[in-house]
């Protein structure tokens, strides 16, 4: 993602970065996820109570790079940074690519005794250091929309998923955007049910939906599937200007013969062209190959990204004699 410039000597460093600034920001460079806008990481710091906004802006000779940070208290003094909780992407917004030096040197600058680690979850497709402390290797899945839905339709989607797709429709199955307070309720009804069916823990406090409460669809859509008057199963998107990103999705069991999750997602790609996205981003996948196999019959292409993490000179030390003194 563009050509690494030389590193300027001089750098100025923003914190507290403003609302206005960081739209402002968002809206110069234009490529972005939802996960790297105000409105998510007021939303982690609104509800919980170990998150604070930490974002800051680089300003590097002619070139603002800004960097979405939550601090995550860790107990006794201690944080962590992160760039972005949660499996959500952060990462460098800006026109270019950092250099390393670039990079290095503004990391540094965010380290220091009570906050030894810098955690970066880049977008997928993003360019990222390639000298962190330890890094993990993520995969997601990313539909291109740019074709329109008819071409995607019959040349992406699986055949066999287009006729379940079919069978939906043709059983009355209703898909809707509700983002009240009721439509929150249901989701969180469905969600319940399918981690207790799936025998694991919650991926997120389904308490947090209802910092989504009315929001604005153009940013979040909870889509809600509709049989015979019973919410059957359920899917979070959140948009930027050229993504939609599936983050959540539910549904009841009972009614899996009427292939209520293709029919729901098939009409959110839909929604998504129709709203200008560039791409579907269908989110990680956790290396379960049933839920990959599911996504996979929409046609997406497999697109890795990297968790990156960085460490003070101090705490690595300390990390590394403990695993000399475990071996």
């Amino acid at each position: 993602m563009g050509i690494r410039a030389m590193p300027s000597s001089e750098c100025e460093v923003i914190r507290a970065v403003s609302e206005a600034a960081w739209l402002a920001h968002l809206h110069e460079v234009g490529v972005y996820s939802f996960f790297q806008t105000p409105a998510w990481c007021n939303a982690l710091c609104r509800f919980h109570p170990a998150f604070r906004n930490e974002t800051v802006i680089f300003q590097s000779g002619d070139s603002r790079f800004l960097l979405p940070l939550i601090s995550v208290r860790r107990g006794r003094g201690i944080a962590s940074l992160e760039s972005m909780p949660w499996g959500t992407y952060g990462g460098w917004i800006a026109k270019r690519v950092p250099t390393e030096e670039e990079e290095r040197r503004w990391i540094q600058s965010l380290l220091n005794i009570t906050r030894p680690q810098v955690s970066i979850i880049s977008r997928p497709g993003c360019s990222y250091s390639e000298k962190p402390d330890r890094f993990r290797e993520m995969e997601t899945h990313i539909l291109d929309l740019s074709q329109g839905f008819e071409p995607i339709w019959e040349h992406c989607f699986a055949a066999r998923n287009r006729t379940k797709i079919r069978k939906a429709a043709r059983c009355g199955l209703e898909a809707f955007i509700d983002n009240s307070a009721s439509g929150m309720e249901a989701y969180k009804r469905l969600y319940r049910l399918s981690m207790e069916r799936w025998a694991g823990d919650l991926a997120f406090d389904p308490d947090f939906l209802d910092q989504w409460i009315d929001a604005p669809a153009e940013q979040v859509s909870l889509w809600l599937c509709k049989f015979q008057g019973e919410i059957v199963a359920g899917v979070l998107l959140f948009y930027s200007p050229t993504e939609a990103h599936y983050w959540s999705g539910a549904s009841n069991l009972e009614f899996s013969r009427f292939h209520a999750n293709n029919f729901l997602i098939s009409r959110t790609i839909e929604d998504a062209v129709r709203r200008g996205c560039g791409s579907y981003n269908f989110g990680s996948s956790a290396g379960l190959e049933g839920v990959i196999q599911f996504k996979e019959q929409f046609g997406p292409e497999r697109v890795p990204y990297r968790n990156s993490v960085f460490m003070h000179p101090l705490w690595r030390a300390v990390r590394s004699l403990k695993t000399w003194l475990r071996n």
